[in-house]
């Protein structure tokens, strides 16, 4: 957890179970703790994608670099306690082609116009599970259909208790795209990741969030519950 200090402007280093920090965004406290470091699949990909990244913006004109800078300035970011920031030009072109990187789409070196009311988050959804034997399945629906030139990234929690009401833990199961047809099937992108479909009476978490990709920005995510049914 981090917070922000009202009496200390500035400090390094750990106090019992606390560490104070400072990184180009500002000062902030979180709580100690050792590092994990699974080495999971997702996690060397995107360990591979960042060195890919550092060191295609080494490569790019001063002109490309400039123009990435100064897009970065328009841009303002909220961080998970309020703290608004902006990113520096080097650190938003590896974060938009990280994001284009997870989708499949090619990465860009030209900063790209900034419109991010473009970048919206189709009107909900919902996700139908059903349990009965012999015909499971899970259909995503959707009030507006993706749009062309974007792709939706969609996660899932897993089988999970009925009484679980809130989720913060998802994984990546799929891209959908345009040519998905709402009401569609998502089982087999549900079962490559979390293997059978939810029992009857058990619930799921479903949460997406869409990428453009012609700019690599990203819309903010939303998710819904889903209660397995015969």
């Amino acid at each position: 957890m981090k917070f922000r200090s009202q009496y200390l402007t500035d400090a390094r280093g750990s106090v019992g179970g606390t560490t104070a920090s400072k990184n180009h965004y500002g000062s902030f406290m979180r709580a100690r703790i050792k590092p994990v470091n699974p080495q999971s699949i997702a996690q060397i990909e995107t360990r591979a994608i960042l060195k890919t990244l550092a060191k295609n913006w080494r490569n790019l004109t001063d002109v490309q670099r400039q123009g990435w800078r100064q897009l970065a300035t328009q841009i303002s970011f909220t961080d998970s306690i309020g703290q608004s920031f902006t990113l520096t030009g080097e650190a938003l072109y590896i974060q938009n082609n990280c994001n284009l990187a997870k989708v499949g789409s090619t990465f860009i070196s030209d900063a790209p116009s900034i419109d991010l009311n473009n970048v919206k988050y189709p009107n909900g959804f919902v996700c139908d599970i059903v349990a009965t034997p012999g015909s499971e399945d899970i259909t995503c629906n959707f009030i507006d259909a993706i749009s062309v030139g974007q792709k939706l990234v969609i996660e899932s929690s897993g089988e999970v208790s009925a009484g679980i009401e809130y989720m913060k833990n998802y994984r990546k199961i799929g891209v959908l795209d345009s040519a998905f047809m709402t009401g569609s099937s998502i089982k087999d992108l549900y079962e490559s990741v979390f293997g059978a479909v939810p029992a009857a009476g058990k619930v799921a978490f479903f949460r997406g969030h869409i990428v453009d990709t012609s700019t690599g920005f990203v819309s903010s995510k939303i998710a819904e519950r889903s209660i397995s049914t015969i």
